[in-house]
């Protein structure tokens, strides 16, 4: 969401083109690239259905952001899952 301001305009201008309002990634043919969705709605819904497969419903550990971020920059997307999900 900090990366496409939840799909806004001020956001990634791929990601919101292709409704991946979280950035999540899929590896066709073994190349990691971003998810299209046909709607924001489905962005969403398939961040819920990652979420709870990933984490089972609970906030991610820094050993969990390491492994969903492939460790790339996991400290900044620990702090920032923490920090959206306490601003609401």
């Amino acid at each position: 969401m900090q990366e496409t301001k939840n799909c806004t305009s001020k956001g990634s201008p791929t990601a919101n083109a292709r409704n991946g309002c979280h950035g999540i990634m899929s590896w066709p043919n073994g190349v990691r690239t971003q998810r299209t969705f046909p709607t924001i709605q489905a962005s969403h819904d398939a961040f819920k259905e990652l979420w709870v497969r990933a984490y089972g419903g609970r906030l991610p550990t820094m050993k969990d952001a390491i492994k969903y971020s492939g460790n790339d920059k996991a400290a900044a997307w620990h702090a920032n899952v923490h920090a959206f999900y306490h601003s609401k």
